[in-house]
Parts: C-alpha cells; structure tokens; sequence
C-alpha cells in the first residue's frame, strides 16, 4: 500500500496543464517552471503533488522525503525508477538513465500507486 509521508515540497510553475498527472515525475523546464518528464535523460527534480490545471499554475513538487509515485509498469522493492513516457516511474539499472526514487512498496501492475524515496542520481553500472 503506498503511502505519503512528510517531505520537501517546492512551489514551481506549472509549463502546460498537468492536472491528470499527480504523483509523476517533472523536470525543469525553465526557470521556476516543470514539465511532465517523459525520458529517462530529463534532469528530474521530483515528484508532482498536485493538479495544477493550467500554464503558470502553481506545481508543489516533492524533492525530498517519501512520496507516492504512478508505476509505468510492475515495480520491486528496492528498484530505482525514472521517467517513462508518461511520468510514471519505470524502473531502470540502464547506465545514464536519471533515477527520480527507489521504490519502498512494490507493485504489480502499471497504473498503481507506489510509495517511493526521492532522491536524485544517473544511474552508474558497476563493473
């Protein structure tokens, strides 16, 4: 079951509509601004805790602490997650890939919610 805990949350614009994509994962796009983060490259920030619907619209994102997460596909604990498509968390151990949260509550299927760290890397393979 995910949760949502206390964390960091920052006041940002919103770049378009995002009011369809609560708990997915934005970038910044330009000063003070976030978009939808769509590719695993996109310099993630954190993670969308509201519904701004509109361009300039206030955006809360999350950029520390524990948070929920939208799944782009099943989930294990303990995974690191980027950015699919959509926003959604799509876990990854692909070498560049920009890691938004390691997921602390697994789930099955694309669509659930999980509950995930925040944190801020690329992902590194090791030898």
């Amino acid at each position: 079951m995910a949760t949502q805990q206390e964390g960091i949350d920052v006041s940002m614009k919103a770049s378009a509509d995002l009011s369809s994509y609560q708990y997915c994962l934005v970038y910044a796009s330009a000063d003070d601004t976030v978009a939808l983060a769509t590719s695993p490259t996109h310099s993630i920030v954190g993670i969308l805790q509201n519904k701004p619907a509109g361009t300039s619209r206030a955006a809360a994102v999350r950029v520390a602490g524990v948070s929920k997460l939208v799944a782009h596909a099943a989930a294990t604990i303990g995974a690191y997650v980027t950015a699919g498509t959509t926003g959604r968390g799509s876990t990854t151990t692909t070498q560049g890939h920009v890691v938004g949260g390691q997921v602390l509550d697994g789930v099955d299927a694309a669509g659930e919610i999980m509950s995930v760290k925040v944190c801020h890397f690329t992902y590194q393979a090791v030898a």
